[in-house]
Parts: structure tokens; sequence; C-alpha cells
């Protein structure tokens, strides 16, 4: 909130704030009190008033949530004013450390004065004791209310009265006749709880009931205290208190110790296992669509398994060209595939050789450290010379800036110098990583040769895909991506170890291979479009030079001169649609 008063132009321009830290202070005298009394101390001291900034109803702890201060701040910035007055300094901040940490930011960044209406005062540096006496004292009295008003919340709960503004969940209080019910979202709550452990579905009571989500129950079950006795929690460590639980006599139960005792029971069962409906989408967690770059997410229809966008009707997934794909038909050429990754050697080893590092990275590094040596040595003889110079009488002043440079890029070549050799000394040897992988390889093929997937146990598969795809594959941009190209589904794959294939219509096809493709189909169509241009001259010098021959007729004479199509390819794929 602010407010704006126009005023004649003074030397100074100078703007109040104004607080009231809690509803018991919201009237219509307090902030009205405190803007009075700001206008009056800036037109006593004959500065220019800009305007107010108002933080009604909100703590001074903390200057998060206090919305004009945060304004007033931006503005300082903005050198929109010289001075801020605060009725007291406790309206600018109740932590002492803020008000000092605060004053002095704005001083020394903006150059803004806080002077409130009584003595706190930035200007004069002889008033610092002055100012942290007034901040120390802002900061005893925060604690003293807080000690009050949490003492008084402590006194109700032990006296069976409402001590929060938050009543306990399923319960509220009679103030007529001083005692806690139960409430109609409480016997709502008994009753789906009574459903759930006999066995419904949690999600589905949730709708059936009205309430936000299945967790908002899991909470209330968790937090709730629901039978049993109940205790309010105090947690202040600021004044001495740490987990204070104090019992709140008079509070009725939601459900009965038996029932919550059930119902914790099937949701710990749950916490573990009711992922079982889910088992069926092995691929889950590791698939995105190439397209939107969306998760794509299992769904169960009566005609099967899909993997497809999670809000799959939404207006935003319209326009993306993947629709949807059987899961039994992906899982069997994604993981046929994964299967025999391992157990397909040349493409094993390729995958290790592109994981180390070459020799010449090795010599890279080593040149990179000579180097850097040098820049040392360079460094350390411009520092030496100017020793000298100063020695041989030089103006010291002058020089000192030049030495400050030339130590601080000494100390950045030491430590560039540093990584670079502490890389070097990690870089693992190539023998050691090949002899590792042959290892690790051989430890593959025992555990999965000849074994097939399909018989596998669910657990164990996805052991498997976590092996190759980590535990968290979307922090680390793995995953499995699939998308459709002009019919055709194309499935990528990117990893722990680096993929050489693609799975494409359900059959993998090697980036060398379609590089080599690519390459081999330009360099033959090239040879050969420039052999059917030269036919096609030669036909059309001999059918304008040759009596009785008609285009249109075919003979053995002029069939090779006869125009040929261009568009072919020499290499192509041959695959099924799934």
């Amino acid at each position: 909130m602010r407010t704006t008063q126009t005023d004649k132009p003074q030397t100074l321009r100078a703007v109040g704030y104004c607080r009231t830290s809690g509803e018991g202070q919201r009237d219509n005298t307090s902030i009205p009190r405190q803007k009075e009394a700001i206008e009056e101390f800036i037109n006593r001291n004959g500065w220019h008033f800009i305007c107010h900034y108002v933080d009604e109803s909100i703590s001074g702890k903390k200057v998060e949530g206090r919305d004009a201060f945060q304004q007033m701040m931006k503005d300082a910035a903005n050198e929109e004013f010289d001075i801020i007055v605060p009725y007291d300094v406790t309206r600018f901040a109740r932590d002492g450390c803020d008000i000092i940490s605060n004053s002095s930011f704005l001083k020394k960044t903006f150059g803004v004065d806080v002077v409130d209406t009584k003595s706190f005062d930035t200007r004069d540096r002889h008033r610092i004791i002055a100012n942290y006496t007034q901040a120390g004292v802002a900061e005893w009295e925060r604690l003293n209310i807080m000690e009050r008003t949490i003492g008084g919340r402590i006194e109700k709960a032990r006296n069976g009265l409402p001590w929060a503004r938050n009543l306990p969940v399923g319960r509220g209080y009679d103030k007529d006749n001083g005692n806690w019910y139960i409430t109609e979202h409480g016997y709502k709550l008994s009753e789906l709880l009574t459903r759930y452990a006999d066995g419904e579905r949690l999600k589905l009571l949730a709708i059936e009931y009205g309430i936000k989500s299945a967790q908002t129950i899991t909470r209330n079950v968790r937090e709730g205290q629901l039978s049993g006795t109940y205790y309010a929690n105090f947690h202040s460590p600021e004044i001495g208190i740490n987990h204070l639980r104090v019992k709140v006599p008079g509070m009725p139960e939601v459900i009965s110790p038996e029932l919550e005792r059930r119902v914790r029971d099937r949701m710990a069962h749950n916490k573990k296992w009711n992922k079982q409906h889910k088992r069926k989408y092995v691929l889950s967690g590791l698939l995105e669509c190439t397209h939107c770059g969306k998760s794509l997410k299992g769904q169960t229809l009566k005609s099967g398994v899909y993997y497809r966008h999670n809000n799959y009707l939404a207006d935003d997934k319209r326009d993306c060209p993947y629709c949807s794909i059987r899961g039994d038909l992906l899982e069997s050429h994604v993981l046929d595939y994964l299967y025999n990754f391992f157990l397909d050697e040349p493409a094993y080893n390729k995958a290790i050789k592109a994981a180390l590092p070459s020799g010449d990275d090795r010599k890279a590094l080593e040149k990179d450290i000579k180097l850097t040596e040098g820049q040392i040595a360079k460094a350390k003889n411009k520092l030496s010379n100017l020793v000298n110079a100063v020695a041989a009488g030089a103006d010291v002043k002058l020089l000192l800036d030049k030495q400050d440079e030339l130590k601080a890029t000494i100390r950045a070549l030491e430590r560039r110098r540093d990584e670079l050799n502490q890389t070097l000394a990690s870089m693992p040897d190539p023998d050691s990583i090949k002899k590792d992988a042959m290892l690790l390889r051989i430890y593959l093929i025992e555990k999965h040769k000849g074994k097939d997937w399909r018989k596998a146990s669910y657990d164990d598969v996805r052991k498997f895909l976590h092996f190759l795809f980590s535990d968290n594959p979307k922090k680390r941009g793995y995953g499995i991506f699939v998308g459709k190209q002009n019919g055709r589904w194309h499935i990528t794959f990117k990893g722990c170890a680096e993929f050489y294939h693609d799975v494409i219509d359900g059959r993998p096809v090697s980036y060398t291979l379609s590089k080599a493709a690519d390459r081999l189909n330009a360099e033959i169509k090239s040879i050969y479009e420039k052999g059917i241009d030269e036919a096609n001259s030669e036909y059309e010098e001999m059918s304008s030079c040759t009596d009785g021959i008609k285009p249109n007729k075919v003979n053995n004479r002029t069939a090779r001169y006869l125009p040929i199509r261009k568009n072919f390819y020499f290499i192509s794929d041959v695959s099924t649609r799934l």
C-alpha cells in the first residue's frame, strides 16, 4: 500500500514507513497515528515529504511478505528519496540484526539514511552505539512479545481452549458451551477411512467425498492426531521452547485407535506395494517424446497397455505428432535391443573406446600444463623486475597496483596448473579401463546370456534399466526417446553407456551404417545423375539425326538412350511397421 502527498520541494526528500504486526493492531488509529507523527517530524526538519509505504498486519521479523518494504528498497535503489522515516525503529524491523544490516546497506549502497521519530539515526557516525542499543532493544521487545504470545497459546492449550487460528483436523469449538465437537468434515473423514481400511482405493474415495486429493487424506492421518490423546506442539528455540508437547483436554476422537491402526497399516503396506498396478509399465519414468519433450506415461485401456502423454486430450498436446504406441510392441523392441546390446561385442567395444580418453587428450593436457608453467615463470619475472624498479628509486605508489595485478595473475595461473595436474593424475589408464570393461561384459554375459526378459521379474528388468539409465535419468538427461517420422517409429537411447543404434520400426539401425549409407547414396547418385545427363544428351542428338526411329519405339539399339528417372535410393531401409 502506498499513499502520496505533495509539498514544497526541500533539500532532502523523505518517505515514511508504517507497519502493524497483527490483526490486533489493525484498527482505525494505529496507521493514521504513525503517518501523522512521521509527517510532523519531516516537516519539523524541513524535508520534502514524498509518500508513505505501509505494511499492515505483517510481522517485522522477516523481510519476506512485506511488499511495501521491498518496494521501498527498490525505490531507494532508483534514488527516489534520501531518507526513510519510520515511526520508531521497531516498525522498520523487529530483528536487531535486520535493523542494523538493512540500514547500513541503504546508507553504504544508495546513500539513504534511516531516521525514526525518536532516537535512531544513521546520519551521525557518533550515534552508532545508540543505534545498536536501539536495535538491541527492538530485538529484546520482539523476543518478549514472542514469549508472551507463545506462552499464552501454551496456556490455552493446557486449558482445552483453541490456541491457534487453524483448528485440529475434523474438530470445531463451541464458544458458547466451551466444548470441542466433531465437524462434518470429521464425520466424512471417519466414514471414508473406514471404507479405505476395508479395501477401497483412497483416490476414488477422495473424489467421491469431495476431498482435494488422496495426499490430503494421507497428511490428515499422519499429522491430524485423529485418535487418542491430542497434543499441541510448540517449537521456538529463540525463547527456549524446543519441541514442547502439551496435552489438550476435552479433544474428541475422529476415529477409533483400532481404525487408525488399520488405516496406518494399509498405508504402510501401500507405500511399498501400492505400485503393483503400475508394474505393468516396465518403461515408466524412462520415456520421453522427441517432438515436445514431455514424459510418456503408461495407461491401461480395454484394448491393452499404451504409452502416451499424461494429459493426452489437453489442447497443447493436439499439435504434437506423437499419439500413442502399444506397450507390448514398444517394450519388446526396446528390451530386445537393450538385452542384446552388451552381448554384441563390436558395439560394446566401440562404446568403451568412445568413452576412453585418447592419446591426443593426454598430450593436449600436458601441453596446457607446460604452457601454464611458462606463463607463471614470465609473471614471476615481471614481479622481480618490479621489485628491482622499486629498489632503483621508482615511485612505490605508482607500482602498487601493478604489483597486486601480477600477484593475482600468478595465483590464478598456479590454481589452473594444479587443476590441470589433478585432471591428468585422475585420467583413467586405458588398459585398466579396457580390462575392467571386459570383466563387466563377461559378468553381463553370464548374467543375461540366454535369459528371456519376458520371463524375468519386474524388479530384475527395472534393475537392469536403472543400470543402463541411472536412478534419476530425467535429471541427467538420460532416457528412451520416442517419436514418429514419416509414419515410422524412431527410438533413440541415451544413458550411462553410449548407444550406437537407434531402433526404427523395431529394427536397430547403426549410426555408423546410416552415415555410410548416406555418403554412398550421395556419391552413387552424383555419378549416376552425371551418366543420366550424358545419356539423355546423346539420345537427343541421335533422335534428331536418325531417320525412321520414333522416340516412343524401343529397340535394342536405342533402349540405353531413353531418358532415365532420377528419383531412387541405392541403399534403402526395409523394415516392419509397428
